[in-house]
């Protein structure tokens, strides 16, 4: 079983997100992160560890840098080693290879509606658009409909998400 870090750096087809950023071919937000859980030298107790991210441009080296946390009970100050690698989250509005934010996005009065491409802009409409869903829940759990929000599979917005999907469709077809 993956850690929540090894899920959050690679993606769903196994590229490193960290190698991304180490060659220069990552335009998304950083962040900085931590070997692992640091305790303090004098009482043992948890570091709190200042976060922080740097957004997207420009590309920030992904080279060690020492930060300063906190100790949460004695107030002892420790350096702490970390490093900058790719932010990256799923269901963000944004290409997982380069990190870039979508071309195809609009935002809804629920949400956010965003297709990586046309063909995917027109199979998000083919599914939402269809009469013929499944009514007793039974949506495998690798499909794409599973993992739809549920403002977007929901019957009183059905109307609004076909139209901005519309309007996401004929954007692509414009490119």
């Amino acid at each position: 079983m993956q850690s929540r870090v090894r899920r959050r750096l690679f993606g769903a087809d196994g590229a490193s997100y960290e190698r991304a950023g180490s060659n220069g071919d990552w335009y998304g937000a950083f962040t900085l992160v931590t070997s692992g859980s640091e305790r303090c030298d004098k009482c043992g107790n948890g570091l709190t560890i200042p976060k922080r991210s740097r957004p997207s441009f420009p590309p920030v080296a992904t080279h060690a840098v020492s930060l300063d946390a906190q100790c949460e009970t004695c107030a002892a100050v420790k350096p702490v080693a970390a490093r900058w690698v790719p932010r990256f989250q799923q269901g963000e509005p944004r290409d997982p290879a380069f990190g870039c934010a979508l071309y195809l996005q609009e935002e809804t009065g629920r949400g956010t509606l965003w297709a990586y491409n046309r063909a995917h802009a027109l199979a998000l409409l083919e599914w939402i658009a269809s009469p013929a869903r499944s009514r007793d829940g039974a949506i495998l759990p690798g499909a794409m409909a599973s993992r739809l929000p549920g403002w977007m599979k929901s019957a009183a917005n059905r109307t609004a998400v076909e139209k901005s999907l519309g309007r996401l469709v004929a954007r692509a077809a414009a490119i």
